[in-house]
């Protein structure tokens, strides 16, 4: 596919999935309740909540390096990140910026699924209001993990990269 077909591609993509933002104004405490609460404290208490705690991000990175037989060099050199930066997995209480966490989900090849779940570790979750999230989310779904060409798609559209040059 040639750059033009693929930016054509993108651009159809974005036109189906990418939703501009939008903003829900709940009426009442009662009413954001009722919607958005999925863990009713009173019931369970804190103790319960600290025991469920998921795997740490970190973990969870280093886990998947390993499982997929990658080396850490080979890790962070296909996210097109600095040993510095991947040198900060090592501390469990590391919380990557977005663009860091995308990038690592690429450079393991995670599927659709797998990034979503490595991204809630972190904090994080793919928005159709986000641009750059449905173009991440495009090239996954399309098999497409090479950081550069997802760059400068990224580019293309105005959006911010996931790694830095």
């Amino acid at each position: 596919m040639t750059d033009k077909e693929l930016l054509k591609d993108i651009q159809n993509y974005l036109d189906r999935y990418y939703h501009e933002e939008t903003f829900h104004l709940y009426s009442s405490a009662k009413e954001c309740a009722a919607e958005d609460v999925a863990y009713d404290l009173e019931e369970s208490g804190y103790d319960d909540i600290i025991i469920d705690l998921d795997e740490s991000f970190s973990r969870s990175v280093l886990k998947l390096i390993d499982e997929k037989g990658m080396s850490d060099v080979e890790c962070y050199n296909a996210a097109n990140m600095d040993r510095r930066l991947f040198s900060k997995l090592r501390n469990d209480d590391y919380r990557p910026s977005k663009q860091t966490a995308l990038s690592l989900c690429i450079a393991l090849k995670l599927d659709l699924q797998q990034t979503e779940d490595l991204l809630k570790k972190a904090g994080y979750a793919l928005s159709h209001s986000n641009k750059a999230d449905v173009i991440v989310e495009y090239f996954i779904k399309k098999g497409i993990y090479d950081i550069r060409q997802i760059d400068e798609a990224l580019l293309a559209f105005d959006q911010r990269t996931l790694s830095s040059y």
